[in-house]
C-alpha cells in the first residue's frame, strides 16, 4: 500500500446545552468557554420546548423543535456535549456523543492538577502566551487584561470579553498576574475602543491562541450585530454567529447613541471596506444584521444614524449592507444559502505519513498535541483532537478513504472492530477524528471500504453481501494492486475475452451474439506479437508479472490424434489424454509440441469476466484523479435486500469526497454497469428505486459502448429529469452521470477525452456535479440544469401573476 495520511491538530469541539432564557446558564457556558482552547468557537444551544414563531419566522412549518436543536448540533459538529440544562431530550442522547456535566469540567482543579476534565485549559494557554509574547521584549507588545465587567447588561459584556469563573481566580492571581503583567481595567464606554484594540488579549481572545481558521465557501465575514442586550436569546445568537467564524461587532440598542460606541462602529465599517480578491471594482463591506429580538424601529433608527455620516455613506461604493434576518443555523438546507459555511479551525501542528509498504492495512503514529500543552494530565477525557485524512493507492485491498457522517449502530460497530477502542475515535463532518488524551503512539487499522458501505446501508434497512461478480472483481483488483489503467485498452479487453473463450472479431472487437467456448490456448510467440500490436510498451511483460497467463505444452495424443494442453506441473514421463483418457509416453511425442499460454485464474472467466472489467474501469475513472482528486470508499458488485424484501444487485457503490471551488463536497453514488450490452428496463427500474430510496445520491450509468440507443436515451432522460429536481441546497435531488467508452477507455480526463466543440464547450467543468451536467447535455441533449430551473421558476412566477389578476 502506498499513499499519504495527513494529520492536523485542533481543539476538542464542545457544545453547551442550556435552558432558554436562563441567563445563569448562558453565563456559566461563556465562563467555561473562556477557560478552554478554542472556546470562542463553542456554540451555546438552547433546548427549546416548542417552536416559537417569533424566533423562527423563517422556519419551514413541517419542522419540529427536535429538527431545530439537532440542526444546531449538526451545524457545529461537536466532539463533546456539556450539560448545563436541567435535562436532555432522548433524541440528543441517541447521537451517542459523550456528555459531561458542566460542574465536572473544572471539578478536579487543585494544587496538583491544573487541567480541565476535557480540553486544554487557560493555564496552559497563558504559559504559551508568556513564552511567545511576554518572555522576550517585542517591538509591538501586547497586554493581557481581565476586564471588570459592568453589572448592568452583564451577560452582554461577558459574551464580548469573556469571563474567568471564580474557582480559578485565586490561582491566576498568585501565579500569572505578575509574570504576565495582567491588568484588570473597568469596562467603560469611554475606553471601549482601547479595550477592543488588537493589542489587548482578554479571556475570549486567549482561547484563540495559535488557532488558524479556514472557512469553506464565499461571502462577507465582517458583521455588525444590532441586538437587544437585555434579551438572553440575542446574546446566544451573537455568540453563535461569532462561533461560525464571522468577525462580529455587537451593537447594543441600549448603547448605540453613545459617542464612543458610535466611533467604534464607524471605525469598524471603514476598516471592513476594502477591495475584494474576487475581482476588480468589487469591495468587501460590512453587513449590518438585525437580531431576532430587537425592534424594527430601533434598527431603522440605527441605520439612519449611519446614513447621516458622510464619511461612510454617499459614495459610489456602499460601505455596508443591511440584513434584517438571522441566518438559519438550525437548517442544513438553508444554512449555506444564508451565508454560513462550515467553519474549520485547527492548530499549528500537522504531520504527514508517507506509506510505501505494499501489504499493510494499518499505521502507527504519534498523536499531535500543541507545544504549549502538558504531555500528561490527570484526566479521562480527550484534551485535543487530530483530524486524519487518507489518500491511498496501490493497495491490494479496497480501503476506506471517506467516512460518512453517521451515528448508526452497525456503522459504529464496523468502525469499532477496526479501531480498537472506539470511545477515543469519532466520525465528524470532516471524516475520521482521533480524540487525543496524550501523545502515546497508537495503531490505526484502516477499515475495508466494503465493510463501511455495507454497515452504513444496514442502518438504513439494507443487508448486503458480495455477488459472484463482486468476488471476481475484488480478485482482479487485488491482482492489479489497485492500478487498473492497464484495462483501459479496448483491444486488450477483447484479447482477454478471446483467450477466455468469448466471441470477438479477429481484431478483438466485440460481437453482438454471445457464444461461449472453452478457454483458448495461444502460442507464446503469437501472444507476444498480438500484444505488441495492442501496445508497444512491454504489455506482455506486465501481464506475465500479473500472472495473467500460465504456460504449458500443447501436443497431439498419438491415440485419438486430438490436441490437448498440459500445464507445466502436469508434464511427466507418462501423459494422460483428457479427450480419450488414454495414457502415452512423453518421449517421442513432445517433439512436435508448442509452448502455449492459457489465461489464469479470474482471467479465464468469459463475458468480460462476467462484467467485472467494466466495474473496475468505472472505479478506475473515479479513483484516477480524473475529477479533482476524489477520495473514495467503494464496494464492488453486491446483492442487497431491504426490509420490504426488495432485492437489488448493485454493480458499484461508493462514498466520495472532493473539493470544488475550495469547498469540500461529499456524497454517495450508485453505479449501473454494462460491458457492451444495452441497458434494459429492469436496470432503469432498479436505479430509479435507488434514487427514491436514497435522496441526494448520485446515479451513474456506465457502458463501454461509445453511443446510446434511442430507447436508452428516452429512459435515461426520464431518470435525469426526475433527478434534476432542485433541492434547497440549489443542487439536483439525484444527479445522473453517464459514462461511455469515450470516458472509461481514454487515458485523458474530461474534458480532454472529448473532441472538437464538446471539448471546448465543457472545458471549465469542475467536479462531479459539473460532469453530471455536461454528460446529460452530451448524451441526452438536455439543456443545462440551471437553465431548466430558471425556466420553471419563471413559469411559476407567471402562473402566480395570472392567478392574482384573476382574483382581482
Amino acid at each position: 500500500m502506498m499513499g499519504t495520511i495527513d494529520i492536523t491538530d485542533r481543539p476538542i469541539k464542545l457544545a453547551f446545552l442550556v435552558n432558554p432564557n436562563n441567563k445563569k446558564h448562558v453565563r456559566e457556558a461563556i465562563q467555561i468557554c473562556s477557560t478552554l482552547w478554542g472556546g470562542v468557537f463553542f456554540p451555546i444551544i438552547p433546548l427549546y420546548k416548542r417552536v416559537d414563531r417569533n424566533l423562527f419566522r423563517r422556519l419551514d412549518k413541517s419542522k419540529s423543535i427536535e429538527d431545530v436543536i439537532l440542526g444546531y448540533i449538526d451545524a457545529f459538529d461537536p466532539d463533546l456535549l456539556i450539560q448545563i440544562a436541567d435535562s436532555i431530550p432522548q433524541y440528543i442522547l441517541d447521537l451517542k456523543l459523550n456528555i459531561i456535566d458542566h460542574k465536572d469540567v473544572w471539578k478536579d482543579f487543585d494544587k496538583n492538577n491544573f487541567a480541565p476534565r476535557g480540553g486544554i485549559g487557560i493555564f496552559e494557554l497563558l504559559n504559551g502566551i508568556f513564552d511567545k509574547y511576554i518572555k522576550y521584549k517585542m517591538k509591538y507588545p501586547i497586554e493581557v487584561i481581565l476586564p471588570i465587567l459592568p453589572k448592568e447588561n452583564a451577560l452582554f459584556w461577558t459574551s464580548l470579553f469573556g469571563e474567568i469563573p471564580s474557582i480559578l481566580q485565586s490561582h491566576l492571581k498568585s501565579h500569572y498576574y505578575d509574570p504576565l503583567g495582567i491588568k484588570t481595567p473597568k469596562v467603560e464606554l469611554s475606553i471601549i475602543n482601547e479595550l477592543l484594540s488588537e493589542s489587548m488579549i482578554f479571556p475570549r481572545r486567549i482561547t484563540r491562541y495559535l488557532l488558524k481558521v479556514s472557512k469553506s465557501g464565499y461571502g462577507h465575514d465582517n458583521y455588525i450585530f444590532f441586538m437587544d442586550t437585555s434579551k438572553t436569546n440575542d446574546v446566544i445568537d451573537f455568540w453563535n454567529l461569532r462561533a461560525t467564524g464571522k468577525n462580529v461587532l455587537p451593537i447594543s440598542m441600549q448603547l448605540f447613541t453613545n459617542s464612543n460606541y458610535r466611533e467604534l462602529v464607524i471605525d469598524f465599517v471603514k476598516s471592513s471596506h476594502k477591495p475584494s480578491t474576487y475581482g476588480q471594482n468589487i469591495y468587501d463591506c460590512v453587513t449590518i444584521m438585525k437580531s431576532r429580538m430587537c425592534n424594527k424601529s430601533d434598527f431603522d433608527g440605527f441605520i439612519s444614524s449611519l446614513k447621516s455620516d458622510e464619511s461612510i455613506y454617499g459614495g459610489k461604493e456602499p460601505y455596508f449592507y443591511i440584513q434584517e434576518w438571522y441566518p438559519r443555523l438550525w437548517d442544513k438546507l438553508f444554512r449555506g444559502k444564508d451565508g454560513v459555511k462550515q467553519l474549520i479551525f485547527y492548530g499549528t501542528k500537522e504531520d504527514s505519513i508517507e506509506l510505501d509498504e505494499s501489504n499493510i492495512s494499518h499505521i502507527r503514529f504519534k498523536p499531535l498535541l500543541p507545544n504549549f500543552a502538558h504531555k500528561f494530565c490527570y484526566t479521562i477525557e480527550p484534551r485535543c483532537a487530530n483530524e486524519i485524512s487518507f489518500r491511498l493507492y496501490g493497495s491490494r485491498d479496497l480501503l476506506a478513504e471517506v467516512f460518512p457522517f453517521s451515528s448508526g449502530f452497525n456503522y459504529l460497530r464496523a468502525l469499532d472492530a477496526y479501531q480498537n477502542v472506539f470511545s477515543k475515535w469519532r466520525i465528524s463532518h470532516n471524516g475520521l477524528v482521533k480524540l487525543v488524551r496524550d501523545d502515546m503512539v497508537v495503531t490505526l487499522d484502516i477499515p475495508q471500504s466494503e465493510r463501511i458501505v455495507f454497515a452504513w446501508m444496514e442502518d438504513y434497512g439494507w443487508k448486503s453481501k458480495l455477488s459472484k461478480t463482486g468476488i471476481l472483481a475484488k480478485q482482479l483488483y487485488s491482482i492489479f494492486g489497485g492500478f487498473l489503467n492497464t484495462l483501459q485498452d479496448e483491444k486488450l479487453l477483447g484479447f482477454l475475452e478471446h483467450m477466455s473463450g468469448g466471441n470477438v472479431t479477429k481484431e478483438f472487437q466485440p460481437k453482438p451474439e454471445i457464444i461461449m467456448n472453452q478457454p483458448r490456448t495461444m502460442k507464446i510467440g503469437e501472444v507476444i506479437n498480438r500484444l505488441g500490436k495492442i501496445e508497444e510498451n512491454n504489455l506482455h511483460k506486465r501481464l506475465v508479472n500479473l500472472n495473467v497467463f500460465k504456460i504449458g505444452l500443447e501436443l497431439s495424443c498419438p491415440i485419438c490424434m486430438r490436441n490437448s494442453w498440459y500445464p507445466c506441473d502436469a508434464i511427466s514421463e507418462q501423459l494422460y489424454c483428457p479427450k480419450c483418457l488414454s495414457s502415452f509416453s512423453a518421449l517421442g511425442n513432445i517433439d512436435n509440441s508448442n509452448w502455449c499460454y492459457k489465461t489464469n485464474g479470474p482471467f479465464t472467466v468469459p463475458n468480460y469476466a462476467e462484467g467485472a472489467y467494466v466495474v473496475l474501469l468505472a472505479l478506475n475513472f473515479f479513483k484516477n484523479d480524473h475529477i479533482g482528486f476524489l477520495k473514495l470508499s467503494p464496494a464492488l458488485s453486491f446483492d442487497t435486500e431491504n426490509s420490504e424484501d426488495k432485492r437489488i444487485e448493485i454493480d458499484l457503490a461508493f462514498f466520495w469526497e472532493g473539493f470544488v471551488g475550495g469547498e469540500k463536497m461529499r456524497g454517495l453514488a450508485f453505479v449501473e454497469c454494462k460491458t457492451y450490452g444495452c441497458f434494459e428496463q429492469r436496470d432503469f427500474d432498479r436505479m430509479r428505486y435507488l434514487a427514491q430510496s436514497f435522496p441526494d445520491s448520485m446515479i451513474v450509468f456506465c457502458t463501454l459502448r461509445k453511443t446510446l440507443s434511442n430507447k436508452e436515451v428516452v429512459e435515461l432522460t426520464k431518470i435525469a429529469k426526475y433527478g434534476r429536481k432542485m433541492t434547497n441546497l440549489e443542487q439536483p435531488l439525484n444527479p445522473v452521470l453517464i459514462l461511455t467508452g469515450t470516458e472509461l477507455l481514454n487515458y485523458g480526463s474530461p474534458p480532454y477525452c472529448w473532441e472538437g466543440e464538446v471539448k471546448e464547450k465543457f472545458s471549465q467543468s469542475n467536479g462531479l456535479l459539473d460532469l453530471c451536467n455536461a454528460t446529460q447535455q452530451i448524451y441526452l441533449n438536455l439543456e443545462p440544469w440551471h437553465d431548466d430551473w430558471h425556466k420553471k421558476i419563471r413559469k411559476k412566477i407567471k402562473l402566480r401573476g395570472e392567478k392574482i389578476k384573476q382574483s382581482t
